[in-house]
């Protein structure tokens, strides 16, 4: 299924369980969520790692290029990461 032209994905994603635990990856997602909203985006998917940045084999993100590879966001780079159609927000410590 093809997305509408506004469609977008958000990844968030931190390093460690101790970062999830203090809530650090929920306002990640959060803030990602009213960026969406003030910009007029309809939200495609959400997807969340605990994982470092170096693992290459992190779900969530790997759930984000296989959307993309559908076209199933919106193909822009209007967005904060200069993805197409992807708002990223990742933190190691925050």
């Amino acid at each position: 299924m093809k997305a509408g032209p506004e469609a977008v994905v958000l990844y968030a994603r931190v390093s460690t369980k101790k970062q999830a635990d203090a809530g650090n990856l929920d306002r990640q997602m959060e803030r990602l969520r009213q960026y969406a909203r003030e910009n007029g985006f309809t939200i495609r998917a959400e997807f969340m790692d605990v994982a470092s940045g170096l693992n290459q084999k992190r779900r969530g993100l790997l759930n984000v290029i296989k959307l993309a590879e559908r076209g199933e966001f919106k193909n822009s780079s209007n967005t904060p990461t200069g993805w197409p159609g992807l708002a990223m927000h990742t933190s190691s410590g925050t």
